[in-house]
């Protein structure tokens, strides 16, 4: 007996030595029923015994299954970490100090829980009724962690929060609503104060049922750090959207391949903006029309390939970029309007930069820019593809520089352009592309051309400015350049950049709002009597000297373009402001030198090849001595009043460059070549006279029929070289039809070269008559000859049809020159009868009877 005493005291002590007290155990304890072999002195025995799970311990899934299953679960009484090698004896529940779960656990029973982790690959799905009762380990670690990668899965029932627990939804992790019935509350865990969504974090709304849209906010605890994502994957079937607001503290994501739509008149607020690859509609319908989308924060995207639909709803802005809110733009499909619903608006508040090779579609809307377009924006905005589009752009609010705006090459036709920008930087929209507007209102702020053709369309009102707003031609470097440079260009001006106003003709008094830089405003005037349809002026303003001049002037040169040279016969006005004489220039102010005489203002004009061919006399000289300081003045050549230097007074009829200066500082040319054209019957009657003669060599005649590239006609030499500035002539036998330029080309004894001015005569065309031979077209014949004068080069096509119509032969024929001679090739043998061979472009045609005998 005593034996057996002190044989089981060693083995209890052993025990103790093997196995001490739980609080010391390490991860290598099993909480389990165990066997072991014992050895000691002299004995051995089996001694079984059995350990269990304690509700403190730490717990992580063993497996998938539920969590009420203690075969889901181990445990170990040490660490978080494990090790976990024994299976647990209880389930977890609000006492235990961490639980993990790495597999798919359902949670269909009424649990407790804290410190409670979805890890890597885990999944917890909480089914529908049963009650999750969140504790609070009482600091400040979230009792509920859902790490990147794991997946907590609601079915319209969301934990129960004991005062003062948490949950973290961490960069990766997902939150999935699978179901969400009537009073369901997927939804509500979103919302929750005390479940904090990190950047990244995904809310994602996975069920047909929809979710709550009426004053609510999705993720209230994310700061402005915080990105978290509300993403759609499964399309609900009811309507979505009331007529309070609806805030997402993050961005709104549509799935590929759905489509979501927002109803009702509250507004949509997505403070991180938009992405996704699927496609969002802003509902239009009169029934339940949709409340502005509003992005509003200063990290905001618009990005993925969402195809974002943008219906117009009246007074509404269907896309707002709020005040202080900052949108990068990458995705492609943004349409802001459709055919079906044109009209909405972009309204731009705050920021926008839009990156490389994207375009936000404005072709059925408009866009209103009070804001900003970023430096950093080098993508495009989509207008109109013709002038019978209705884009309007609006530039209005006080943030002084609104950046550049660029539009495609093909699709930049603008129906109303109205600019009124403040700020106490200079306010200006500088254009990074060419665009038309039908209709331009400057009210306030600079439109800056840039190295870009901005043109008028000469539709609506008239377009005539004011001293702080007008289309400065000039270039600016950046948002701090308050001044700007005037635009570069090779001479001849040739009008492709700067501001063009179309239609220029029919005495119609035209202003040119224009100027060189953001300082000064030196606009134009012209009326012209042109009777073309359509001849369209280009304008660009330089600061300088015109010829070098002596004495003072206006330090301003107008440079112009007529799209169809001489056709005109224009009087002209250029404005300047007075200001009293400083010895500051050019420093405080560059637009007129000290000492310039008010009382003696001279328009001046200026050749290519440095001559002058008008200066403003008679009635014309105008006196401002009178005008107050600051005010607007002019000089003026009119016709009927001012002679140009080739003794005509009808007005200016060439367009080069300009200027004003005083008299006496006019430098008049060495040379001078006084052309006149005119029409004698079928001929062109030319006349010259040369000043001084006895320095001219000889004279070229050149003729073009564009008035830009001139070719030879013929050179005379000078026979009686007498100095007295005699007559010279020529006569045209054979013009072309149409408009035929003239000009002559002097060459002087000492190898220098000086032009005339540029004269026009219009020879009619004769009417085209089409000749087929031979006629009626013999027996065996295998083809038939055509002729066609006088037609327009192009593409031609020619038919053989019958008497009824049909259509026996067809080709197509280049007419390279004004006559169109061929020989066209029968594939057939024509049957005997009257044919009727047609020759036609996509203006005209012509057709002659063939007879087969």
């Amino acid at each position: 007996m005593k034996t057996n005493l002190f044989a089981g005291s060693l083995v209890l002590f052993f025990l103790y030595l093997i196995y001490p007290p739980l609080s010391f155990i390490n991860r290598a304890t099993a909480l389990h029923k165990t066997t072991e072999t014992i050895l000691v002195p002299e004995k051995t025995e089996i001694i079984e015994y059995e350990q269990t799970t304690a509700p403190t311990d730490y717990f992580e899934s063993n497996a998938n299954g539920n969590w009420n299953d203690v075969t889901s679960w181990k445990s170990s009484s040490v660490s978080s970490s494990g090790p976990w090698t024994i299976p647990a004896t209880s389930i977890p529940s609000g006492t235990a100090r961490g639980i993990v779960i790495l597999h798919t656990i359902t949670l269909n029973s009424n649990e407790s829980a804290t410190l409670l982790t979805i890890d890597s690959g885990g999944r917890l799905i909480h089914t529908n009724g049963a009650v999750f009762t969140l504790m609070d380990d009482g600091t400040a670690t979230a009792d509920f962690i859902i790490a990147n990668n794991g997946l907590y899965e609601l079915h319209a029932t969301q934990p129960v929060y004991a005062t003062g627990s948490t949950v973290e939804v961490m960069n990766g992790g997902f939150v999935r609503a699978r179901t969400n019935s009537p009073g369901g509350e997927s939804d509500d865990f979103p919302r929750e104060n005390n479940v904090h969504f990190q950047t990244g974090a995904v809310m994602e709304w996975n069920t047909s049922q929809p979710f709550q849209t009426s004053n609510v906010v999705y993720f209230p605890t994310a700061t402005s750090t915080d990105h978290p994502v509300f993403r759609i994957t499964a399309t609900p079937s009811s309507a979505l959207g009331s007529n309070n607001p609806t805030t997402f503290n993050g961005k709104f994501e549509v799935a590929a391949g759905l489509t979501f739509t927002f109803h009702n008149r509250g507004d949509k607020i997505f403070r991180d903006g938009l992405g996704g690859d699927g496609t969002l509609i802003h509902r239009s319908d009169t029934t339940r029309p949709c409340g502005s989308f509003v992005i509003t924060g200063d990290a905001a995207v618009i990005d993925g390939n969402l195809n974002l639909v943008l219906r117009d709803v009246p007074d509404v802005d269907e896309l707002e970029i709020a005040s202080g809110a900052f949108v990068t733009v990458s995705c492609p499909n943004i349409h802001v309007g459709n055919a079906a619903k044109p009209g909405s608006n972009l309204l731009i508040n705050g920021t926008i930069s839009i990156a490389a090779g994207v375009s936000i579609d404005l072709e059925n809307g408009n866009l209103e820019l009070n804001g900003n377009i970023d430096a950093s924006s080098t993508g495009t905005f989509k207008a109109g593809n013709e002038l019978t589009d209705t884009v309007d752009v609006i530039i209005g609010g006080s943030n002084g520089n609104a950046g550049v705006l660029s539009f495609e090459p093909t699709a930049n036709f603008v129906d109303t352009f109205i600019m009124d920008r403040t700020g106490t930087a200079t306010p200006r929209i500088i254009m990074g592309s060419d665009m038309t507007a039908n209709v331009f209102e400057l009210i306030s702020g600079k439109i800056v051309t840039g190295q870009h053709l901005i043109s008028w369309n000469n539709a609506g009102d008239a377009v005539t400015g004011n001293a702080s707003s007008y289309f400065a031609t000039c270039t600016v470097t950046d948002a701090a350049d308050e001044i700007g440079t005037p635009l570069t260009f090779s001479f001849p001006y040739d009008g492709s950049i700067g501001f063009r106003i179309m239609h220029v003709n029919n005495d119609l008094n035209i202003y040119f709002p224009v100027g060189p830089n953001l300082v000064r405003a030196n606009k134009v005037f012209l009326k012209n009597g042109s009777t073309l349809d359509n001849n369209p002026f280009t304008i660009s303003v330089a600061i300088g000297d015109i010829g070098n001049t002596p004495l003072p002037r206006v330090n301003r040169i107008w440079y112009i373009h007529e799209a169809s040279p001489g056709t005109s016969s224009a009087d002209m006005r250029l404005y300047f402001t007075k200001f009293s004489n400083t010895s500051g220039f050019p420093l405080t102010e560059d637009e007129v030198e000290f000492g310039f005489d008010y009382g003696d203002c001279h328009l001046i004009q200026e050749t290519y090849v440095n001559q002058f061919i008008n200066n403003s006399n008679g009635a014309d000289i105008m006196n401002h001595v009178g005008a107050p300081d600051s005010s607007e003045i002019y000089a003026q050549y009119t016709r009927g009043i001012s002679y140009g230097l080739d003794g005509d007074n009808n007005g200016i009829d060439s367009f080069t460059r300009f200027s004003i200066v005083n008299a006496q500082g006019i430098i008049l040319p060495v040379h001078t070549l006084l052309l006149q054209a005119e029409k004698n019957g079928p001929f062109v009657q030319l006349s010259w006279k040369a000043l001084p003669e006895a320095d001219f060599r000889d004279f070229v005649i050149e003729r073009s029929v564009d008035g830009k590239n001139f070719y030879t006609i013929d050179i005379q030499g000078i026979p009686n070289n007498t100095g007295s500035g005699g007559l010279y002539f020529f006569t045209d036998s054979i013009p072309m039809p149409g408009v035929n330029f003239y000009r002559i080309k002097g060459n002087t004894i000492s190898s220098s070269i000086i032009y005339s001015g540029i004269k026009y005569v219009y020879i009619e065309k004769e009417k085209p008559v089409l000749k087929v031979f031979p006629n009626p077209l013999p027996p065996g014949m295998e083809a038939v000859n055509i002729e066609l004068n006088n037609i327009d080069p192009g593409l031609y096509q020619v038919y053989i049809m019958d008497l009824v119509g049909n259509i026996v032969l067809r080709e197509s024929v280049e007419c390279i020159h004004a006559t169109l001679a061929k020989q066209i090739r029968l594939r057939m043998q024509l049957a005997k009868g009257i044919y009727f061979l047609q020759v036609q472009n996509a203006k005209e045609k012509w057709s002659c009877p063939l007879i087969v005998p």
